[in-house]
């Protein structure tokens, strides 16, 4: 063991502020389970508070520390970092990394195993070919939320307003099971609260969460999108669609199967040939009614309505005064 780890196993090395327990940088991370295990004794951490290793959230920094929970399961496809605002362990999505990106679940003592997710510089994962870029996009181990982190200024990405859960908006929705499984626990959705990735209720983006419900069961013939106003699953009918139409009665978490469910862009569904057609009917799943959405302008039923209401107080007031005249002179 390094004489810099047995200062701070003695205490001889002052933590870094800010965080809730004590952190301390290092040059390397372990590179086996031996020297994890060293680590480990050597900072005194157990199994209730778990030894971690890992970068900082900037990726400019080696941290070390005894965390405050025990080990966790880490979803393949993640690297994990250490946020500073609330001292949690996050995670950044990997997928794109030349090598060394996690190709299955792991556990948080097993990182020594994936050295890509340690290998850091200049605020960037060796690994990483598009670190320069101004988006990446990170999911949460710990929480139902997602963030999008600039590199010059790391935000939350909030979720969207006017929704009675939290619902996220995402580029693409998974394609197969598996996917459909890691999204769902990435974002801790359960039974109780099922994942959910449908478009908006405009057709204009992608959105993920976890539902207010567990799975529901949909009808043949139609595709699902989340209504704005009660938070609630809606369904527009795609028989007319020219393919990729569900054919059969399917549950929520099938929505992967028929891509053309989830493939849209610019308010209309690829898959649907009269998307641009003034109206278009949509039917709901949650309740007997349906409802018509007008693609154009509202406005001119705003003025036929005025104008029919004028029209009509005007034959009132002159049917009132012919019939008072006639009153008047009987």
């Amino acid at each position: 063991m390094s004489e810099e780890h047995l200062k701070r196993a003695r205490g001889d090395l002052r933590p870094l502020d800010e965080y809730v327990y004590p952190v301390y940088t290092t040059e390397v991370c372990p590179k086996n389970l031996t020297e994890w295990q060293e680590r480990s004794s050597a900072f005194n951490c157990n199994k209730t508070n778990a030894y971690m290793c890992v970068p900082n959230e900037n990726i400019t920094e080696l941290l070390e520390f005894c965390y405050s929970g025990p080990q966790i399961r880490i979803v393949k496809g993640l690297c994990m970092f250490l946020y500073k605002r609330h001292s949690t362990l996050d995670a950044y999505e990997c997928n794109h990394f030349t090598e060394g990106c996690p190709s299955s679940n792991y556990r948080s003592q097993d990182v020594h195993i994936y050295q890509s997710c340690v290998a850091i510089t200049n605020g960037c994962f060796l690994a990483d070919p598009i670190c320069n870029r101004a988006t990446t996009t990170h999911y949460f181990i710990n929480s139902t939320n997602s963030r999008t982190t600039e590199r010059a200024d790391w935000t939350w990405k909030r979720p969207l307003d006017g929704y009675v859960y939290p619902v996220y908006t995402t580029e693409v929705c998974p394609k197969n099971l598996t996917e459909w499984q890691e999204r769902s626990s990435a974002f801790n959705c359960n039974k109780t609260n099922a994942y959910m990735c449908v478009p908006n209720e405009n057709i204009t983006e992608l959105l993920e969460f976890c539902y207010s419900g567990p799975q529901i069961r949909i009808v043949k013939g139609l595709c699902m999108f989340l209504y704005k106003r009660h938070s609630t699953l809606d369904a527009y009918e795609c028989n007319h669609f020219t393919e990729g139409c569900p054919s059969s009665n399917y549950r929520s978490q099938d929505v992967h199967i028929y891509q053309s469910c989830v493939a849209i862009t610019n308010g209309c569904f690829l898959a649907d040939p009269i998307c641009n057609r003034a109206t278009t009917t949509h039917y709901f799943i949650n309740s007997t009614n349906s409802r018509t959405t007008e693609r154009a302008d509202w406005t001119w039923k705003v003025t036929f309505f005025g104008v029919t209401v004028v029209l009509f107080i005007a034959v009132c007031s002159i049917s009132f005064r012919i019939f008072s005249k006639y009153i008047i002179d009987k």
